[in-house]
């Protein structure tokens, strides 16, 4: 069990598991079996798919959405067909789902 506490106040409790479902991630981790140029990266940004990107090689990249289902199967599909390797979410930290919740701290 995990309790969120802001200025004396509780403003989140639950299982650890429960929390890490409800601040799911919106940035996905992607690596591809050969180099992807980054403008075939930054056409999924300029078509809305995506909300921003980050590159972390030539052949891997941290791709920032807006967390929904129907994005996220959009993104595998573009991938896909780029030479997917693998994808991992991105999972917040319970100091990052702290901070969602309550903002920057004062």
């Amino acid at each position: 069990m995990v309790t969120f506490i802001n200025k004396g106040r509780i403003v989140q409790s639950g299982r650890v598991e429960d929390l890490n479902r409800r601040f799911a991630s919106k940035t996905l981790r992607v690596e591809f079996t050969a180099p992807v140029a980054e403008g075939a990266i930054k056409r999924l940004q300029t078509e809305g798919t995506l909300t921003g990107y980050r590159i972390e090689s030539e052949r891997a990249y941290l791709l920032d959405f807006d967390g929904t289902e129907e994005t996220r199967k959009l993104i595998v599909d573009a991938c896909y067909s780029m030479g997917l390797r693998s994808i991992q979410d991105m999972v917040l930290g319970l100091e990052q789902a702290f901070m969602e919740l309550v903002g920057e701290p004062s």
